[in-house]
């Protein structure tokens, strides 16, 4: 069964995807803060999309790569 998401699992090769979010302590999203974050930002962190494998349990989670470049001193392409 091709994953809808267009993933394969790193670790046993599945294509069997399921996407979803990991809660916080609260029940938020869960957010990854960049080390090198700008001083002066309003939102400093960008949430994490989830996925896990089906077949054999593996988590991966995915962050937003524009947004981290917004607050952190990378340029954005």
């Amino acid at each position: 069964m091709r994953s809808r998401f267009g993933l394969k699992c790193m670790k046993c090769g599945s294509e069997n995807m399921e996407a979803g979010h990991a809660t916080g302590g609260l029940g938020g999203p869960v957010m990854f803060r960049p080390r090198n974050t700008k001083f002066w930002t309003l939102k400093p962190a960008v949430e994490l999309e989830a996925y896990i494998c089906l077949d054999c349990g593996r988590l991966e989670f995915y962050g937003d790569t524009l947004g981290a470049k917004r607050i952190t001193d990378k340029e954005c392409d």
